[in-house]
């Protein structure tokens, strides 16, 4: 079965050369670079490789969510990646984080892998981060929702569906569902009442 996938990375150069490694692999996987024609935005998409300019994961993981939903998203940073934006990437419900630590074997599998719906991550920064988390929570310290995770659960108290949240916060029903997922393994909570319960308990909401 041939994969369909988006090479989205702010860089024609960078594109091309992810593009051409792909191909000297010999994988059954049809790339498009993020240089579409507007009518092909609604193009069906198994993966999509990005990576974002600036800090704003979050938005731009809701941006590609938007166009395809059913997509599993790669983060693949130009830079050396920050583990805080690691972080906030898995956080804005990414499939998997493609470091400098990946090899060519490694790179090519993690395809595979996130299309498994196993996350994608190098053995040294799932160290780092789990380090951290159980440092925190150690702490006590709880993992805070982003403003846009407190406003589908701010919509969600007032007993809207996931297509009227959808509708109300210009994102896909599958962007929402991703969100109480995160939302969810945040706070602790069960299903998505129990993220409300939790969230107006806890003066979220």
């Amino acid at each position: 079965m041939t994969v369909r996938m988006l090479v989205s990375l702010g860089s024609e150069l960078l594109e091309e050369a992810i593009v051409a490694l792909i191909i000297s692999q010999k994988q059954s996987i049809e790339v498009r670079l993020e240089s579409l024609p507007e009518k092909e935005k609604r193009y069906k998409f198994d993966l999509v490789l990005f990576s974002v300019k600036g800090n704003d994961v979050q938005g731009r993981v809701d941006e590609l969510q938007g166009f395809y939903p059913e997509a599993k998203l790669l983060y693949l940073p130009i830079t050396s990646v920050e583990d805080s934006m690691a972080r906030k990437a898995l956080q804005a419900g990414v499939a998997g984080v493609i470091d400098e630590s990946f090899d060519t074997q490694g790179f090519i599998a993690a395809f595979s892998d996130a299309l498994a719906g196993r996350t994608v991550l190098s053995k040294p920064l799932a160290v780092r981060l789990a380090l951290e988390s159980a440092s925190n929570g150690a702490g006590g310290v709880e993992e805070e929702l982003t403003p846009r995770e407190i406003e589908v659960l701010q919509q969600l108290r007032e007993g809207k569906t996931n297509r009227m949240i959808a509708d109300t916060l210009c994102i896909s029903e599958h962007t929402v569902r991703t969100h109480f997922r995160v939302i969810n393994r945040k706070l602790g909570a069960k299903n998505r009442v129990h993220s409300a319960v939790l969230g107006w308990q806890r003066g979220i909401i």
